[in-house]
């Protein structure tokens, strides 16, 4: 309502969801559409933060984000909310610092975020993050992987997102059966960066959940 039509954030969606599936044994929910309206994205999101602690999750949004340079806030767009961003209108939309203490509080030790939108960079920490730290493996994984930093990205290139079609290129021919999310950012960012000089961003939601994510690939 109000904001302009994207053509790949479905096809992305369809795309990596296939591939989690086929490659990597992955139990997948889609949110399409009228489906992806806020309530049921908030609902979706509990049910996975509620899922057992061993279980890894792995959520992936493409569509529209914004950034409030007032407010300091970044939000996601849901399916179906205004663009006017006054008072109820932005009730309609999804705060990234929502999003991140409810994941931060989630169940499952090991959850990996992937965000393809306009102003994704605000999901993260402004602090500089930097990996490999002592007993990293007993913490708790809270990891986020964005298209860019506090700034717009391309729509699509043709009916794909850059970045998407990075992401699914990399996880279909892995250089390893066994990577982290690390591993995989930096695939991504560098063939990103290659392609249209964006900014990929990653790291954890907080500093106390820098744990590993591994994924591993099917045999």
């Amino acid at each position: 309502s109000g904001w302009s039509v994207m053509d790949s954030p479905r096809a992305d969606a369809e795309a990596l969801a296939a591939v989690l599936e086929e490659q990597y044994g992955f139990e997948t929910r889609r949110l399409y559409d009228a489906e992806a309206r806020k309530e049921k994205v908030l609902a979706a999101l509990g049910a996975v933060c509620r899922l057992g602690s061993k279980t890894p999750v792995l959520i992936f949004h493409a569509g529209h984000g914004y950034w409030d340079p007032i407010g300091q806030r970044g939000y996601w767009i849901p399916f179906g909310a205004s663009a006017s961003g006054e008072g109820s209108a932005r009730a309609e939309w999804i705060a990234h610092d929502e999003l991140v203490q409810q994941l931060l509080a989630a169940t499952p030790r090991r959850v990996l975020l992937i965000s393809d939108s306009c102003f994704s960079g605000a999901l993260l920490d402004r602090r500089v993050w930097t990996s490999g730290a002592a007993g990293q493996d007993e913490r708790p994984a809270r990891f986020a992987l964005c298209s860019g930093d506090l700034a717009p990205v391309p729509d699509s290139a043709g009916t794909r997102s850059v970045f998407a079609q990075a992401l699914v290129e990399f996880l279909a021919h892995p250089p390893a059966d066994e990577f982290t999310a690390e591993d995989l950012g930096r695939g991504v960012r560098r063939q990103v960066q290659r392609l249209t000089g964006q900014v990929v961003r990653m790291g954890p939601l907080a500093p106390e959940a820098d744990g590993p994510f591994v994924l591993r690939r099917r045999p």
